[in-house]
């Protein structure tokens, strides 16, 4: 950033830091996902939904499918919204994307709490947490491409797309290791 030469470049430069720093911990809470969520899943749900048996794993394709669904939408608002030049800027939408990913974790924490640990949690509610899921994606993953573009000094987008991936291989290393802290020893279930 102080290599740059005019201020309005700093503070791009600056903005994609900050960025990226709000990226990493949506990257990690985000990857923990195919991994520990069904692991949860596996042990504590029961995984009978719409008169059918699913693995564990089967329900992290129900994100994509919200994905889908989901990013329809934001499309439509996000191009209404452009047309009335109130788009909220990149960094409301990443504090949304937080927002959401992190709203997806408590609520899993409140229905496990209220469901309580006698008996498995219905598959519905694991649907919910998925959706709140996909849609935190839905404002980090698009625009953060995007927001590459945007925010790099001219010649150095390769450089910056370089270290927006770089931010998501770290988030998933991070996210590995909280994983492992969070899994019980072999043998012991969440229960």
């Amino acid at each position: 950033a102080n290599r740059q030469d005019n201020k309005s470049q700093k503070q791009k430069v600056y903005g994609f830091t900050v960025l990226c720093i709000f990226a990493l911990g949506f990257w990690t809470l985000y990857n923990m996902e195919p991994s520990l969520i069904s692991v949860f899943i596996k042990t504590n749900v029961d995984r009978h939904l719409f008169g059918l048996s699913l693995s564990a794993d089967a329900f992290f394709g129900f994100e994509g499918t919200f994905i889908v669904i989901v990013g329809l939408f934001l499309t439509k608002l996000w191009l209404y919204l452009g047309k009335r030049n109130k788009d909220p800027s990149l960094a409301i939408k990443f504090g949304l994307a937080l927002l959401f990913i992190g709203a997806g974790f408590i609520y899993l924490r409140y229905v496990i709490d209220l469901h309580g640990m006698t008996s498995k949690l219905p598959a519905i509610f694991i649907l919910f947490a998925y959706f709140l899921f996909a849609t935190g994606e839905l404002f980090i993953g698009p625009l953060g491409i995007s927001m590459v573009g945007k925010l790099s000094p001219e010649g150095f987008e390769g450089l910056f797309m370089g270290i927006w991936q770089l931010d998501i291989g770290i988030a998933a290393v991070l996210s590995g290791a909280l994983a492992k802290l969070s899994v019980p020893p072999m043998g012991a279930s969440f229960m």
